[in-house]
């Protein structure tokens, strides 16, 4: 999500470390109260847990020269629940990648047009769970800024983005079972979007609006879609104590292709799934000494789905220290 202008930096290596705790509503995303029986048998297993987090990244500009660079990036990630009959949730998160950028103007226009290849790999308690390979290609450029009455000058920040992913699940039913096919998640996702930022008193306001279109081609029948995503959200410096506010909200539509094969909709018919998710993102910032951060976040999934199966709601409290370099 683009928030300000990538501006010259001559340091190759940055590094950030994060430790943590959250509090999780919904580890298993057991399904909401329903009078569906599938429904409800899920809701019987134990999904509620404290944790401890960590996460780690390093990106290295390896190559330089005049308007264009590439860095290369890796990342990790784990979670582990401490609470009773939910350890086999734990997420681990490995990921590699290689970016390109070139930057130029065009008149007095800044733009840059990128590529990113990445690949991940996540494992839950252990066990591999789902590959991804993606392909991202963004193009930003910096429209002139306009005097605003009231507020100031307004600068402008847009980018068009398309991104290829092939998603690669290892645990699915229908590997080994035909009559479990239709329920496969292996997919190709595309999606074309943009995301325009409006940018006040050199950044310390930011409002972003975004759309999305995207097109699952999954090989289950259950899990093709075309769907389409809003975007809205903000940053802040407060007056108070150095704090940043974040808020991020989207909501996504989908439309799935075809009819459900083994779960019923609220009528107990096999019919077409429709969902619509709400992902809702909340955090607050203090900078410290040492190059620490103090993070606390929110994050909340809300999903409503004529399939009682796939709707679900979720809650997650984390506190973060981070250290950047």
């Amino acid at each position: 999500m683009a928030s300000a202008h990538r501006i010259s930096d001559t340091q190759r290596l940055h590094a950030q470390i994060a430790i943590g705790g959250y509090y999780d509503d919904n580890v298993a995303v057991n399904p909401r109260k329903s009078v569906d029986p599938v429904a409800e048998a899920l809701r019987s297993r134990s999904t509620q847990s404290p944790g401890f987090v960590t996460s780690a990244r390093g990106d290295y500009a390896w190559y330089r020269n005049g308007p264009i660079e590439s860095t290369i990036t890796y990342s990790y990630y784990q979670t582990v629940n401490t609470g009773s009959g939910v350890g086999a949730f734990n997420i681990q998160n490995h990921l590699g990648g290689l970016s390109g950028a070139y930057r130029g103007t065009i008149g007095t226009l800044p733009y840059e047009l990128g590529g990113q290849y990445t690949y991940d790999y996540m494992m839950l308690d252990l066990k591999g769970f789902l590959s991804r390979h993606s392909v991202t290609l963004p193009a930003t450029i910096v429209p002139p800024g306009i005097n605003v009455p009231f507020i100031g000058r307004v600068d402008h920040l847009t980018t068009l983005l398309y991104r290829f992913q092939e998603k690669e699940f290892f645990t699915e039913p229908g590997n080994n079972d035909p009559r479990f096919g239709p329920e496969s998640r292996d997919a190709d996702n595309n999606m074309l979007g943009f995301m325009h930022a409006f940018r006040l008193h050199r950044d310390r306001y930011l409002l972003r609006v975004g759309y999305q279109h995207d097109m699952e081609s999954a090989r289950g029948s259950s899990f093709s879609y075309s769907g389409n995503r809003a975007l809205v959200g903000g940053q802040a410096r407060l007056p108070w104590y150095d704090i940043n506010l974040r808020l991020d909200y989207e909501v996504h539509w989908r439309a799935y292709d075809h009819a459900q094969t083994l779960f019923a909709d609220n009528a107990g018919h096999l019919s077409q799934r429709r969902d619509i998710e709400q992902d809702l993102f909340i955090q607050l910032s203090k900078p410290l000494p040492y190059r620490l951060n103090w993070v606390i976040q929110y994050q909340a999934v809300f999903n409503q789905s004529n399939i009682p199966v796939y709707a679900y709601n979720k809650n997650v409290f984390t506190t973060l220290v981070t250290w950047a370099y």
